[in-house]
């Protein structure tokens, strides 16, 4: 009797034997868990924008160039031994002119966010970023420091929510820009030590706003183009004499528009060489009428990245951990 009484209160604190998710219910149907596994999914991802380069013009300057082209106060000077060129890329004929001095010099100490709250720059091999401060006494306060091996020694390119740059491993990273954590990190054929071009195309309700990272890596030969999102290479350009180099960085216009500066295999041989990227819109079919998403908007940030274009030889370098203040 003692016995069946401890087994019956056994069986009373187990409670019944609920079915689990591959059991069968009392229904006789097979209950199946719709929800994903929250430690291995991913949430989906659209395929990398379709950009392409438009030549508009290869303008012929003499050289020997001193300094790529840069955006001073919304105009485009390239430096030349006899002085500065200014380029005017809109209009039906764009033209280069040589100008006798420039009215401001530039300032690229930091990188600046779109809303020039956050601003960042590399500080003896770390990447600083610091954050806007009312009441502190130089007006900035640090939000995170990262070592990072090989950092190229430029400013980095800041958006609303990411941080941009190179380094002497051949890499670009893209990393948070509120704590720093990698977000992808891409691999490409030569060291990426010049300072990198955001462009940013405004889109249209077929072609929604899409961003891309563009890059010059070593020896200057090509100018690669790299999805924001991802750090997938979308897109290349190439000189075609064997010999030219792209001096300095890309400069991106506001309306679409990527200046370069060639120099030639001759000290007198130069131009400036002005693309238009372009989104190519999707082809809707003629019963759909609900225009695509955004690629890649800020708020994307939180989804988790898919596997960057990386060099199958070698694994990208550890970063350090961010540093908080």
């Amino acid at each position: 009797m003692k016995r069946a009484l401890l087994l019956v209160a056994g069986l009373a604190i187990a409670g019944p034997t609920l079915p689990s998710a591959a059991q069968t219910t009392s229904s006789g149907a097979g209950f199946q868990n719709q929800f994903p596994d929250p430690l291995t999914y991913q949430p989906p991802r659209p395929d990398p924008p379709e950009l392409q380069f438009e030549s508009v013009t290869d303008i012929g300057i003499v050289g020997p160039l001193v300094s790529g082209p840069r955006d001073l106060d919304g105009a485009v000077y390239v430096g030349t031994a006899a002085g500065p060129v200014r380029v005017n890329w809109a209009g039906p004929t764009p033209t280069a002119e040589r100008v006798a001095f420039l009215a401001t010099e530039p300032s690229a100490d930091w990188g600046l966010s779109p809303d020039r709250s956050h601003r960042a720059k590399p500080v003896d091999g770390r990447l600083v970023v610091q954050k806007a401060c009312k009441g502190c006494g130089s007006g900035w306060r640090r939000r995170w420091r990262l070592r990072v091996p090989g950092l190229a020694p430029v400013p980095p390119v800041m958006t609303a929510k990411r941080v941009y740059f190179g380094s002497s491993d051949n890499r670009i990273y893209g990393v948070r820009r509120k704590n720093g954590h990698r977000l992808w990190a891409t691999a490409l054929e030569g060291r990426v030590l010049r300072e990198l071009a955001l462009w940013v195309a405004t889109g249209t309700e077929r072609a929604p706003q899409v961003a891309a990272i563009l890059a010059v890596p070593e020896p200057g030969a090509e100018l690669v183009v790299l999805d924001v999102y991802s750090g997938s290479v979308v897109l290349r350009y190439r000189l075609a004499e064997e010999g030219d180099v792209i001096v300095g960085s890309p400069v991106a216009t506001p309306d679409g528009y990527v200046i370069l500066a060639r120099q030639g295999y001759t000290e007198q041989d130069a131009s400036v060489i002005i693309l238009k990227l372009v989104h190519m819109e999707p082809e809707l079919p003629p019963a759909e009428e609900t225009a695509p998403t955004s690629y890649n908007p800020e708020t994307s940030d939180e989804v988790a990245p898919g596997a960057p274009v990386a060099d199958p030889r070698a694994d990208p370098p550890a970063l350090g951990s961010p540093k908080m203040p």
